[in-house]
């Protein structure tokens, strides 16, 4: 199939206004959209717009990443739902090819 390969990256303690865990919010929201399915990743070091290097350790907060493999359509209202949440966070959007290999298994 052909979409998009969409990426979020958000700090791991950061919070949305409802008091969710942002991440978690994220997933949330993207399932409630349709998404198929999607991924967060805690990094293990990273930095950003600021030049603060984050590193995963006991006392600090790492970089989560967000990957979502969707359809245009539904990638793009995720975004628009963001904006209008007010968020200010990092996206990547690319063009992708995305698919199974092999065969499902089938659910008992």
């Amino acid at each position: 199939m052909k979409g998009i390969c969409l990426n979020l990256y958000v700090p791991e303690f950061e919070r949305h206004a409802s008091g969710a865990v942002l991440h978690q919010w994220l997933v949330d929201q993207a399932k409630a959209l349709g998404i198929q399915g999607g991924t967060v990743t805690r990094a293990i070091s990273g930095f950003g717009r600021r030049g603060n290097i984050s590193v995963d350790n006991v006392f600090g907060e790492s970089p989560m990443e967000m990957v979502f493999l969707t359809s245009e359509k539904l990638a793009n209202q995720l975004l628009d739902m963001l904006l209008a949440e007010k968020l200010t966070l990092f996206y990547s959007k690319t063009q992708a090819e995305y698919g199974w290999l092999g065969e499902l298994p089938q659910p008992k």
